[in-house]
C-alpha cells in the first residue's frame, strides 16, 4: 500500500481530534496521484473528498489495503510493513497538535521533493518516500 499524509513542520497531524488544516490542492493531487488505483480512507477523512469511484471508504481500511492500493491517513494507524511508498504533504508552518505522524522512515529513500501553491497556504512541499 501507499499513504498520503498530512504535517506540519513539527509533524503534526491532529490537535483534539480535529485536522489541523485542509487544501483543496492537496486533495485535487492526492485523487490525481491515486485516479487509476483503489484510495481508501476513514469516513472522517471521506468529507473532504468529492465522490469518486474508486475511493473506499471504511474506517478499518488498513486491513483491507493491497499492494498497490493508496490509503489516506490522519486519524489512524496502520501497519507500516505493507507500507510501499509514503506521499508526505507538508504545509510549512506549525500548529497545535496533539497527534504526529510517528511512522519510521529509516527504511525509506526520498525520490521526490516538490513544492507547490495551495488553495490555503502559499507553500505546500510534497515529499515521497519509496522502500
Amino acid at each position: 500500500m501507499n499513504i498520503f499524509v498530512c504535517v506540519d513542520k513539527s509533524r503534526g497531524m491532529m490537535f483534539n481530534n480535529r485536522r489541523q488544516s485542509r487544501d483543496q490542492a492537496v486533495i485535487e493531487k492526492i485523487i490525481e496521484l491515486s485516479l487509476d488505483s483503489r484510495l481508501l480512507m476513514s469516513e472522517y477523512s471521506a468529507t473532504m473528498f468529492p465522490q469518486n469511484q474508486n475511493i473506499i471508504v471504511d474506517n478499518g481500511f488498513s486491513l483491507q489495503a493491497k499492494e498497490g492500493d493508496f490509503c489516506f491517513v490522519e486519524d489512524t494507524g496502520l501497519p507500516a510493513e505493507q507500507v510501499e511508498k509514503v506521499f508526505i504533504f507538508n504545509w510549512n508552518r506549525d500548529y497545535p497538535a496533539d497527534k504526529y505522524f510517528d511512522f519510521d522512515l529509516t527504511c525509506f529513500k526520498r525520490v521526490k521533493k516538490t513544492e507547490f501553491v495551495g488553495s490555503s497556504h502559499k507553500k505546500i512541499t510534497l515529499e515521497v518516500y519509496s522502500r
